[in-house]
């Protein structure tokens, strides 16, 4: 199946090699009117059986790069 076929169906499987996320993750469509999409760890290599995931992980989080906090890189990078 092709990446926009998996797209247009509403499940994609992506692997991540990142600082903060490793391994497979789905994306799934929840609804086709209003498109909105959950993102699910897949079981492998780099998941954590019976570890509760941090949900500070996409909040309140710094830059891998420069360490700042996200709130000051977006106030930065803000048109004036």
């Amino acid at each position: 199946m092709s990446t926009s076929e998996a797209i247009e169906e509403g499940k994609v499987k992506v692997w991540m090699g990142g600082k903060k996320l490793q391994g497979g993750f789905a994306l799934i469509r929840t609804d086709q009117e209003e498109p909105r999409w959950l993102l699910v760890k897949t079981d492998d290599e780099a998941a954590s059986p019976g570890v509760e995931p941090d949900p500070e992980i996409t909040q309140d989080a710094d830059s891998v790069l420069t360490e700042q906090p996200l709130e000051e890189l977006e106030e930065s990078s803000a048109p004036a």
